[in-house]
């Protein structure tokens, strides 16, 4: 698979992640997020990337930190936690 491809399927599945430890469907994450739900779908899917805006109405949305998102952050529950030596402040941090 391409790196970009990795990269989506990466994404998608953690997004996926969040959105059932919320416990809502797609249609409730995607009206609460403010994204159509074919678009949360795709997403998922790994076939579509999300832009920053995106992330960001994500984060802001669910009030979760864009960290995890981004593979510098394990998710556990509702909370984040930091892995490795990732600098907090070349991240989002969208709440």
């Amino acid at each position: 698979m391409e790196p970009d491809k990795d990269y989506n399927l990466l994404v998608g599945l953690r997004i996926r992640e969040i959105r059932e430890a919320f416990q809502m469907t797609r249609a409730e994450f995607s009206e609460k997020c403010d994204i159509s739900e074919s678009f949360l779908a795709a997403v998922e899917s790994g076939k579509k990337s999300i832009t920053s805006k995106t992330l960001y109405k994500i984060c802001t949305a669910l009030n979760v930190s864009a960290d995890y998102r981004s593979g510098i952050a394990e998710f556990s529950g509702r909370f984040f936690q930091r892995v490795g030596n990732a600098d907090p402040e070349s991240v989002c941090n969208c709440h």
